[in-house]
């Protein structure tokens, strides 16, 4: 069961990177054509949305925590939460993921990362 939802969200990655960058890239079509470079703007368009798609993909745990302000927890002043998230991840089997609180009186929580190796969870 797990393992067909980590499949689901791989295909699903993959087909949002693929839409994205075809989208980017027919945009990159019509402008080249109606800039006159031709094929140019397609090429430019395709080197920009591999950029940004590399970017998002692999730095996409560390923009969500920035994003959020989020701040490393304190291994001794929140003892308790890294106790919880080590507990949970034992039982998952999974590696145990960066810790982060973000500074806000709304009870909130989120996960974020590509991979086990790569993952973070943030909690306020």
């Amino acid at each position: 069961m797990l393992y067909d939802r980590v499949a689901s969200n791989v295909r699903r990655t993959v087909a949002l990177m693929v839409v994205f960058t075809a989208l980017v890239a027919a945009v990159g079509l019509a402008a080249g054509l109606l800039l006159g470079i031709g094929y140019w703007g397609i090429v430019i368009a395709l080197g920009i949305s591999v950029a940004m798609t590399w970017g998002s993909y692999y730095n996409s745990d560390r923009i969500a925590l920035r994003m959020s302000r989020a701040q490393p927890a304190d291994e001794t002043k929140d003892a308790r939460l890294h106790n919880i998230v080590e507990g949970l991840s034992l039982a998952a089997g999974l590696p145990k993921p960066g810790v982060y609180v973000v500074d806000d009186e709304a009870p909130n929580a989120f996960a974020t990362g590509r991979n086990p190796e790569h993952a973070a969870v943030a909690v306020t």
